[in-house]
């Protein structure tokens, strides 16, 4: 049903406003229609099995109500992963959780506990168990279509040494080579598919960082959570230049994924929204590398 849905959308960077409010009307209606459709149809059959894929996500209190139409879109990929992890922080659900997200265990869904990471539950605890592993963070606000992660492995196989996303936005430098504030970046990467250093994938589009891209580095929460506490894709992309790695999208336009109704009331990352201007800057320190060489490719 999402993929019949998402089959009359307009991809951000194109859309005009007539198309983007078709985009929301056509959200409202998969918020509505999907929950009853899950309830009815069954999890369909995968087309194949790939047991070098791990999908990782979290959530929190605030949205662990909702979480559970995001993880239906998740279980009914054209593709099955060999893990579909929910982190959640042990410490936030004394009490358990909700009977609806619990029953999707018998379907295929883990749920593991941790401590607080925030929104970096969902890589600090997977790259750490499944460094040699194709890592795939999603986020717990949003519909996926069913060919979402097909996508995101298909393109992985074109692209060497590549993170895979579908949605970025490309960093603009100063001067002097260094990543502006990102509210000043080119949020939608209009007409610009990659491989690109100066790409930063977003994860609320689901990206794919493949096996080998954690493997054999040392990863230092507390510094990176004193750094960039609530900046999990800051961090991604300045350790992903530190690896080598480039951006490449999956369609040269982003698609607007349908976001879970009321669910963005609230989130990992908007309370710290207004304090980013230096974090860039202090994780190029931290890992000692530059966007200006890259800048010069």
């Amino acid at each position: 049903m999402l993929g019949l849905l998402y089959k009359f959308t307009t991809p951000w960077a194109k859309a005009n406003r007539i198309e983007i409010f078709c985009n929301r009307v056509l959200g409202k209606a998969a918020n509505c229609l999907y929950p009853i459709w899950c309830s009815i149809k069954k999890t369909q059959k995968h087309k194949w099995s790939d047991d070098s894929v791990i999908i990782s996500l979290t959530s929190y209190p605030a949205r662990i109500d909702k979480v559970h139409i995001c993880i239906e879109s998740l279980l009914r990929q054209t593709i099955k992963p060999k893990h579909l992890i929910l982190w959640l922080a042990a410490s936030q659900f004394p009490d358990g959780i909700p009977k609806k997200l619990n029953d999707l265990t018998k379907k295929g869904l883990e749920i593991r506990y941790c401590e607080d990471f925030r929104s970096y539950k969902k890589i600090f605890e997977t790259a750490q168990i499944y460094p040699d592993y194709n890592i795939v963070i999603a986020d717990d606000d949003t519909l996926y279509p069913p060919n979402w992660l097909e996508g995101l492995i298909k393109t992985s196989g074109q692209y060497e040494k590549c993170v895979v996303c579908y949605r970025a936005s490309k960093i603009r430098l100063d001067e002097s080579g260094i990543p502006v504030n990102g509210k000043y970046w080119d949020s939608l990467s209009a007409d610009c598919k990659g491989p690109d250093y100066l790409l930063s994938a977003t994860g609320v589009g689901g990206v794919l960082y493949p096996k080998g891209f954690f493997s054999g580095c040392e990863i230092d929460r507390e510094k990176i959570m004193s750094i960039a506490p609530t900046s999990d894709d800051y961090w991604l992309k300045v350790f992903s230049v530190y690896r080598g790695y480039k951006v490449v999208k999956v369609n040269v336009n982003s698609t607007e994924w349908f976001t879970v109704k009321n669910s963005q009331r609230t989130s990992l990352t908007s309370v710290n929204a207004g304090n980013q201007g230096d974090v860039m800057k202090n994780l190029l320190k931290l890992y000692s590398v530059s966007f200006e060489p890259i800048a010069e490719e």
